[in-house]
């Protein structure tokens, strides 16, 4: 088999076993960064993607900064009409070129072609990547590793020019860091190739530098245009379930969560959409599940150390999914979740090189064996790639919309505070108002200070008349939203009292001048926003 057999081959597999998911409409965070997000309706608005926040309707310190996925999203949007169809078989497609440009990578480092078709093959329907394939916001993940990896393979490839390879390397750099902001990691992951196989990396040491140079360089251009469009460097989207611990506490955690991180990549059968309060609680450093994620570190560091000099790939495998999973892990920076699968998308590219490592090893071992065991070793294989394929097949159906994502969530893991959240939201618009309450107080219990959470459960608060206690629970909530002074309004206007609720909507809109809610409002209390000397200055 040719090295371009197995990549072609892995490519197959991958659309295959993801082509349920085209069935899927849109669900969960499709429906605030797809759907009502007007920026990506249309590559018409292409100027105001590339300078605008990834996320409309929030202030730009809460948003990132990936204005090619947006772009991706427009050119989706105008071939479907806003149909959802353009943007799952766009994900699958990618995720195909992702599966491909794994297996050339494996034959790049020298990996024999079946030793690459099963790297790639694992690769392919791993199926800890479901989140990132059948959600189509998961885009994000799957085309900055789609730049990553050409990143890679231009890095390792010998071009007839230096400056044609720092060229592409540098191209490949920009496009990933501006499809999601976790492709940083790119030259740390090249400096590892060029380190652990010097052969095939080309030139060394002081050659590398233009290379490493431009890669600075293209950094910090990336830097100074994000914070032009975001007024920050880090956009302010940690999860106030973790932003809210002290740093000990939260790395503690972070350190307890390799546990989870080693499952999903080694027995990937429980896979969850949200793994939030209660699914994961803060962890100190006298837990048995610490010490555990301490284990696992200890035991990949060994792995990396001990193979350093007869495999070369189990360290480049284990130091891949370390610097990649350094962004999103809580170790060096809070984040927005503890764990969330569609994030090891580029991680799981190291779960790959780990199996070409062990794989060199088996081959060893078997050409000394009898055709029995050669031949058993191949069925154990094939059996793993299907019994992932399988799983993955039958995951992709979970992604079908935002109602069978939070059911099937709800009944896996009932512990969730999505899905207490989730049923408290469906109880109440089915009319059982106290018991989606008693729900939804569950919730805030387990995540006390998320602020979309709160403001749901004061307006089951008014829903039932609970008129006080909303108004007691609105006015300590931050101002960072108009459903707050719009919910603080109305508690005021069903308590009637006319002169607080006129307050309320004018601080309201002083805030946000242009929120339609709040603008009803006024025109109800006769209030006009002209009245109000600070309007139009949120």
């Amino acid at each position: 088999m040719s090295p371009r057999s197995a990549a072609a081959v892995t490519l197959v597999l991958a659309l295959v076993v993801y082509f349920p998911s085209l069935g899927n409409n849109f669900a969960y965070d499709d429906v605030p960064d797809i759907v009502e997000n007007t920026m990506v309706h249309g590559l018409a608005n292409t100027g105001e993607i590339l300078t605008s926040p990834y996320r409309g309707g929030v202030p730009p310190g809460r948003s990132p900064y990936r204005p090619v996925t947006s772009l991706t999203y427009a050119l989706s949007w105008s071939m479907g009409s806003g149909s959802p169809v353009p943007f799952h078989a766009f994900n699958v497609a990618l995720h195909g070129a992702n599966t491909a440009l794994v297996t050339i990578l494996l034959t790049t480092l020298g990996a024999a072609p079946l030793l690459a078709l099963l790297g790639g093959a694992i690769f392919a329907v791993h199926p800890v990547h479901v989140e990132a394939v059948a959600n189509s916001v998961g885009r994000a993940d799957a085309l900055m590793a789609l730049f990553v990896l050409l990143g890679a393979l231009a890095y390792l490839r010998r071009f007839g020019s230096e400056w044609a390879r720092v060229g592409f390397v540098s191209l490949a750099y920009v496009m990933a860091l501006a499809s999601k902001e976790n492709g940083v990691v790119l030259p740390a992951l090249l400096l590892v190739l060029s380190l652990l196989f010097p052969g095939r990396a080309g030139r060394t040491g002081r050659a590398q530098v233009p290379v490493f140079a431009a890669l600075a360089g293209v950094l910090v251009l990336y830097l100074a245009v994000r914070y032009q469009v975001l007024d920050t460097l880090f956009h302010r989207d940690a999860s106030s379930y973790i932003i809210i611990l002290p740093p000990w506490l939260r790395i503690s955690t972070a350190v307890a969560n390799f546990t989870e991180f080693a499952r999903l990549f080694l027995f990937p059968a429980d896979l969850i959409v949200n793994y939030g309060p209660e699914v994961i609680l803060p962890t100190g450093i006298g837990a048995l599940r610490f010490w555990a994620g301490v284990a696992v570190f200890l035991a990949a560091g060994a792995l990396a150390v001990s193979s350093l000099r007869r495999s070369p790939w189990m360290t480049l495998g284990v130091v891949w999914v370390v610097l990649s999973l350094s962004v999103v892990g809580n170790v060096l920076f809070p984040v927005g979740f503890w764990v969330a699968e569609r994030t090891l998308y580029l991680p799981s590219v190291g779960v790959s090189l780990l199996a070409v490592g062990l794989a060199q090893y088996a081959v060893g071992y078997l050409r000394e064996s009898t055709p029995r065991l050669r031949w058993s070793a191949v069925g154990a294989a094939t059996l793993l790639v299907v019994l992932g394929g399988a799983r993955t097949w039958t995951r992709t159906s979970t992604w079908h919309d935002t109602e069978t994502v939070f059911t099937t969530l709800a009944e896996e893991h009932p512990e969730s505070f999505r899905a207490h959240w989730w049923m408290g939201l469906r109880l109440i618009d089915a009319g059982q108002q106290e018991r989606g309450l008693e729900w939804l107080s569950l919730a805030v219990e387990l995540d006390p200070n998320g602020l979309p959470l709160q403001l749901d459960f004061v307006r089951g608060l008014l829903l039932v008349g609970r008129s006080e206690e909303a108004v007691a629970l609105v006015s300590d909530l931050p101002p960072a939203i108009p459903a707050r002074d719009v919910y603080l309004t109305q508690s005021h206007i069903q308590l009637n009292q006319p002169e607080r609720a006129r307050e309320a909507v004018q601080e309201g809109l002083a805030r946000f001048p242009e929120d339609a809610r709040l603008l009803r409002q006024a025109r109800e209390l006769g209030v006009s926003p002209a009245e109000n000397p600070d309007a139009g200055n949120p």
